[in-house]
């Protein structure tokens, strides 16, 4: 999901992993995307603490069992001086997505397991990391370039108010031993 900005990073020289659960999916960021690639579970990150200066992790969360035992993991990666970049949607949508997967009209099925932005914010914090911007995108849920203009001028209160969108961004530093 977030291989334009992990070809854009290697493209500019940075040295990228990507990672995912199954080499088939790893198969499609490689004709994507410049990338060492590793296969592995969130919820137990085959690296060693402090690995990365940026952790990116875009809607990945919610599709884990125990998406905080994933969102520590993703922070003990980060080293000093790093970040972590984290979007991932809220809880309060939660039950309007079931209901939609229910009656087929999005074609997800899978496991969505969505966190509390103040939740996944706290934690974040009580992992060492100093957040440096917590806010919500997309304040409804319809996801289609005619509602782009509107989801873009209510965007604003995702700044206010993170909870009420249907995803949120967190960026984080650990700061420097």
């Amino acid at each position: 999901p977030s291989w334009p900005i992990s070809a854009l990073a290697a493209r500019r020289g940075a040295h990228v992993v990507s990672m995912d659960m199954g080499l088939n999916l790893l198969a499609g960021v490689a004709r994507r995307c410049q990338s060492q690639r590793a296969v592995g579970s969130t919820l137990e990150l085959p690296f060693k603490d402090g690995a990365f200066d940026i952790v990116l992790s875009t809607e990945v969360l919610e599709h884990t069992p125990e998406p905080l035992v994933g969102l520590r993991e993703l922070t003990r990666v980060v080293k000093p001086g790093g970040h972590l970049i984290l979007t991932t949607p809220g809880r309060l949508w939660q039950p309007v997505v079931r209901a939609a997967s229910a009656l087929h009209l999005r074609p997800y099925q899978g496991r969505e397991n969505f966190l509390w932005p103040e939740r996944a914010r706290e934690e974040v914090e009580r992992q060492g990391l100093k957040i440096e911007t917590f806010e919500g995108f997309n304040v409804l849920p319809l996801f289609h370039r005619v509602f782009d203009p509107v989801n873009r001028s209510l965007d604003g209160l995702g700044r206010i108010w993170p909870s009420i969108c249907v995803n949120f961004a967190i960026r984080a530093l650990r700061p420097a031993a």
